[in-house]
């Protein structure tokens, strides 16, 4: 189930307020952290964090699942496995997101945000569908995208990836920066 996640955010606040949990600090990367910063609009299906969630967050998170009709695990670090292709500065100059009683996110930097999310646009299926409309509402400059665009062809060298799975990764790659301008 998809959902604005202001909302959801501001109702597990609450839950975790009443249960005395605390879950402050997380790396919110995707769909989630898009909506707060650029596409208000935006709808998603889960919060990708990059922190590990302790396992009482992680228990409440279930339980609040159940309780508002999300999958339970709405709440995820599916996307540790980014750790083969993280930018450099990953890390550092860290963006507010969200700020609760009993939760705080925050999000990567917004060149970070951007290079991940045109990585995603070309190297999946739904990439041009869901990641592309993500990177425009960012309203990159020219030398956002040429920084991007070289980080991301720079981490398609790093990976072994077969010449095929290449070629396509490139052509995607050139006609989202010809969109971007």
């Amino acid at each position: 189930m998809e959902f604005h996640p202001i909302e959801v955010l501001r109702r597990f606040d609450e839950l975790l307020q009443s249960k005395g949990l605390e879950f402050k600090d997380g790396v919110v990367i995707g769909g989630t952290a898009i909506s707060l910063l650029y596409r208000h609009e935006r709808f998603t299906q889960d919060v990708d964090l990059l922190t590990p969630i302790p396992p009482l967050v992680k228990a409440a998170s279930r339980e609040f699942a159940a309780k508002e009709g999300l999958a339970e695990d709405w709440l995820n670090n599916r996307v540790v496995n980014l750790d083969n292709c993280k930018p450099m500065g990953w890390g550092k100059d860290l963006v507010p997101l969200f700020e609760g009683v009993s939760l705080s996110l925050y999000s990567v930097s917004r060149i970070n945000l951007l290079r991940i999310k045109l990585f995603a646009a070309c190297d999946r299926a739904e990439g041009m569908a869901i990641d592309l409309p993500d990177v425009k509402s960012m309203n990159p400059t020219r030398v956002e995208v040429g920084d991007a665009t070289q980080w991301v062809r720079g981490e398609l060298s790093r990976q072994r990836r077969s010449m095929r799975e290449n070629q396509q990764f490139l052509q995607i790659l050139d006609a989202i920066e010809k969109l971007l301008g």
